[in-house]
């Protein structure tokens, strides 16, 4: 069986290229990379509580640093670019669909609510379990080197992509 990740990128080809474009825009500038969104995309996938909120975990997991990505690169609505994403995904998601994504994605930043609907519950859950890593160690010392190393846990975070670009410089 192939994986999930292979079979949702070639599904979601066109809106996994947007987002990747939007990625090579902004670079290293201090923000989650792809593989970090992609990484919350896997984790909403493996813990929605359904087949079809899987499916839709992972769409919002990979589109949910878009309001952190936009803020970089543009004074442009954020809205633009999200109808942008929004184009990129199949008919076969329908317009109720894509307003339990874009709720999610307005709310994945914020403290759980009993109100949220599935697809924000997986998505807070799958984006909080991306930033467990211990790669956020090594990014807080690198953005900011003055905070004792205890604190960079719960400040910041680091991709492994980047991790690998910082130890290449050294």
């Amino acid at each position: 069986m192939r994986s999930v990740l292979i079979q949702m990128c070639e599904k979601y080809r066109k809106l996994v290229n947007e987002v990747q474009y939007i990625h090579r825009l902004v670079a290293f500038d201090g923000h989650h990379g792809l593989d970090h969104d992609l990484m919350v995309a896997q984790y909403g996938y493996l813990i929605a509580g359904d087949a079809r909120t899987s499916e839709l975990a992972w769409v919002a997991g990979l589109m949910h640093s878009i309001d952190r990505l936009i803020s970089l690169i543009s004074k442009q609505d954020v809205q633009t670019f999200l109808d942008g994403f929004i184009n990129c995904l199949p008919d076969s998601i329908s317009s109720e669909e894509i307003e339990l994504i874009v709720e999610a994605l307005g709310e994945h930043s914020k403290l759980n609510d009993p109100d949220d609907n599935p697809v924000t519950v997986a998505l807070k859950d799958a984006d909080r379990l991306a930033n467990l890593g211990f790669l956020n160690l090594i990014r807080g010392g690198q953005q900011r080197p003055n905070l004792h190393p205890l604190l960079w846990v719960f400040m910041t975070d680091c991709t492994q992509s980047q991790l690998l670009k910082i130890l290449s410089h050294a």
